[in-house]
């Protein structure tokens, strides 16, 4: 099983009950644990895995940790960096520096780049986020005069109560 950390659209901690490995060997199988981003440790549990199948004794379960911060698919969009960088950096930057930590000192030190890039990047996504907005209703508002622009959000404000109260309505309830 690879866990990257998404359910198709969603993170896998949101939607998942419980533990895989638990629900593996809850089968009587075996489980294995690993960080899919180390292929010695994958090639570890695999080969044991493999092993213990060609000798007769059942099916294993590996669950391969391998996070990935654009989501599911290698094709899915960042959006979920542009809309809260902070957040998804406190969600990957864990084991992104428990890889680099893991390695000799000399594997590790090519890898710090990366990781400065990585930090680099989501700091600026933030800095964007937070310093310009990109909400079209904030923009367009920010080209109004105040006046105009409390104006129309109370007229806009008294169109949209008064559809949830016909709405309700209809339906039988009192607004």
């Amino acid at each position: 099983c690879k866990d990257n950390r998404w359910a198709i659209t969603t993170r896998t901690s949101t939607v998942t009950g419980g533990c895989l490995l638990r629900r593996a060997r809850s089968f009587g199988m075996p489980a294995w644990s690993v960080d899919g981003t180390r292929v010695e440790e994958v090639h570890r549990a695999a080969s044991a895995a493999v092993g213990r199948a060609r000798r007769g004794k059942g099916p294993g379960f590996i669950l391969a940790r391998c996070p990935r911060m654009e989501g599911h698919f290698l094709g899915d969009p960042l959006l979920r960096v542009f809309r809260d960088p902070l957040g998804q950096g406190r969600m990957i930057t864990p084991p992104l520096v428990r890889a680099l930590l893991s390695r000799p000192v000399q594997a590790a030190l090519s890898r710090l780049a990366g990781l400065g890039f990585i930090g680099r990047t989501l700091t600026l996504l933030g800095l964007e986020r937070y310093l310009f907005p990109r909400d079209p209703l904030q923009c367009a508002a920010a080209l109004l005069e105040d006046e105009e622009r409390r104006s129309l959000e109370e007229e806009a404000g008294k169109e949209i109560r008064e559809a949830v109260a016909a709405a309700m309505e209809r339906r039988g309830e009192n607004a």
